[in-house]
């Protein structure tokens, strides 16, 4: 998705899935592809088993992950790209 949106002339930030990034995100800023699950290139920000979604749901140490998700769901229109309604996620 951002290669794309930089091959068409739109500048894009990657965040991920760490308090450092989603503390940059707030109520004036664009052009953000925001990786939940995590990058390849950071393995632990990865989120891919059953037991990551429920640390997630459950764990004290995501509390702000949580609030910062919300917080977002608020502020912005959000596409997510490769999620099935079916996802029990």
């Amino acid at each position: 998705i951002k290669k794309s949106l930089e091959k068409n002339g739109i500048a894009v930030t990657s965040l991920y899935n760490d308090p450092e990034s989603l503390n940059i995100i707030a109520s004036h800023t664009r052009n953000v592809v925001v990786k939940l699950h995590g990058d390849i290139s950071r393995p632990p920000t990865l989120i891919l088993t059953s037991n990551d979604y429920r640390k997630i749901k459950v764990d004290s140490s995501f509390e702000y992950f949580r609030m910062k998700l919300q917080s977002v769901f608020h502020m912005f229109d959000v596409l997510f790209v490769g999620y099935r309604l079916s996802d029990s996620h």
